[in-house]
Order: C-alpha cells, then sequence, then structure tokens
C-alpha cells in the first residue's frame, strides 16, 4: 500500500510530501502552483505536522524521531512530536527555529545512521532549544536492527513508560570520540613523531579550526558547521581536552591536528585571517 505524509507551513499550506511505495521506497514531491512536483531541490522544508508543533504548549517536550510513522504513533499517545524530511541526516540548520527555548527529546533508531543522525540533531539544537536529552537506544529493540519507537511501541510499552524514562534522561553532551591508535611514522609524511608532538604542543586544534568556521564554546566542548563541506549545520565537534575533532556530517572525517591539516590541505581549503 502506498502511504503519502504531508508537511506544512505553519498556516497549514503544503510544502512538501513524502510518498512510501509498496516496495518500500521513498520519493519526495514539492507543492508548487497548487500542483505537486518531483523532487525538491534545495528548498528549505518544514517538520513534519509543523501547524501541530506550532500550536503546542512550549512547556511540554517535543520528541524528535526518525520517520513519519514513528510521529504518527507517538501523535496518537499524547505527545508532540515531529520529524524531518530525508532520513536520518535530513535534519537542517533552519529547523531548529521552531523548537526554540523548548525541551527536546531525540529518539535515534537502533542502527549506525540513527545514531550518527540524533547526534547531528543534537548538535545543531544546543544553542536553541531549552535543553536536549537523548534515547541512543530504547531498551527492549536492541536487537532489531534500525529499531524505533515504532518498534518499541508493538512490544507492548506504553507511553507512561516513555514519559517515566524521559524524566530521567540526563542533559546531552557530545560523547567523546574513540581515539585509535595513530598510523606509522612512514604513514605520516616520514617525519619523526617527536616533531609532530613539537607541533601539537605548539598549536591547539580550536586555532587551526577558528581560522576556518566560527566555533561557540560549550565547555570543553566547541562546535560549528564543518569546514571541509558545503551546507554543514552545526555537526563539527572539537573536544579541547583531549584535542580531537569531528565531523557528524556528510564528510564523516575525524582525528587531531594533524588528520584536520592535511584535510584541509587535500581541498586546497582558504584560510581566514585570525581576529
Amino acid at each position: 500500500m502506498t502511504t503519502t505524509y504531508e508537511y506544512q507551513w505553519e498556516d497549514s499550506t503544503p510544502a512538501l510530501r513524502v510518498i512510501r511505495t509498496p516496495a518500500k521506497g521513498f520519493y519526495q514531491q514539492r507543492y508548487v502552483d497548487g500542483e505537486w512536483v518531483d523532487g525538491v531541490g534545495d528548498m528549505q522544508r518544514p517538520l513534519y505536522r509543523l501547524p501541530e508543533l506550532a500550536a503546542a504548549n512550549s512547556s511540554v517536550p517535543v520528541l524528535i524521531v526518525e520517520g513519519e510513522k514513528d510521529t504518527d504513533n507517538a501523535r496518537s499517545k499524547g505527545f508532540v512530536a515531529t520529524t524531518n524530511p530525508g532520513g536520518a541526516g535530513g535534519f537542517q540548520q533552519h529547523m531548529t527555529k521552531w523548537v526554540t527555548d523548548r525541551k527536546v527529546v531525540i529518539i535515534a533508531d537502533n542502527d549506525e545512521a540513527g545514531r550518527t543522525g540524533a547526534i547531528r540533531k543534537a548538535l545543531m539544537l544546543q544553542s536553541t532549544a531549552r535543553s536536549v536529552v537523548m534515547i541512543e537506544c530504547l531498551n527492549g529493540v536492541e536487537e532489531i536492527k534500525g529499531g524505533d519507537l515504532s518498534d518499541w511501541f508493538e512490544l507492548g510499552h506504553t507511553a507512561v513508560e516513555l514519559v517515566e524514562l524521559v524524566k530521567q534522561l540526563p542533559e546531552w553532551e557530545p560523547p567523546a570520540p574513540v581515539i585509535t591508535e595513530r598510523p606509522q611514522v612512514k604513514e605520516r609524511g616520514g617525519f619523526g613523531l617527536s616533531l609532530f608532538d613539537r607541533v601539537k604542543a605548539a598549536v591547539r586544534v580550536e586555532d587551526v579550526a577558528e581560522r576556518l568556521t566560527e566555533l561557540t564554546g560549550l565547555g570543553n566542548v566547541l562546535t560549528g558547521a564543518c569546514p571541509l563541506h558545503e551546507g554543514s549545520g552545526k555537526e563539527f565537534v572539537i573536544w579541547t581536552d583531549i584535542q580531537e575533532w569531528k565531523c557528524y556530517g556528510r564528510c564523516q572525517t575525524g582525528g587531531d591536528l594533524i588528520d584536520l591539516v592535511a584535510q584541509c590541505m587535500d581541498r586546497k581549503l582558504e584560510w581566514r585571517k585570525p581576529k
């Protein structure tokens, strides 16, 4: 059966729709001059069920889930819920304005794309939402690849359980990266490791990154748009205490100071003058 999910602007005018085919494929259409046209191009996209989100009491937490089905199921159980078009990686920076100064609960699907997408959302929302909490994997769906909120409800869990779970969640913080063993000397330009160590002792990752992108601080964590690709929201993270960085967006790269400089040189990026 074909299922259609319509996205609307705050005033309930149509914006786009997501169509799920019987073969479980998806495609999108945009609304132009009274007609539905295939593809959405580079248009700014609303969140799903935006008019209801905009009308909801701002003191009520907003669930941001992955997919329209999960949103509809959460709504049917009394939650304020929404999602973005385009799957796990489809959340865009401009969407944060619709949950400004609200408590946001991000519920990730149980797969790598879901977890990475959830982190991207959280990074973008930290500076605008009142608070951000995250459920990386709902208890009971650990063995279900891609297990989601709908699966959790189908297993017999209830809205009351979800409310209690959300109450216990701590404020979300970017997870520290797993630091892997560094490449051998010959793989890092043929210089002795002591040279790289001396460079890293003299120059900090954030000093280099600030020549490439605007950074904002949050304790030992700095965030900003990734300088290594276009169309980035706040999905670039620097951990100043361990001098590591990672992009949770399109390029999915990360590492230390030397890795960042190497990525910049590969892309022939232009450096901004220091402030």
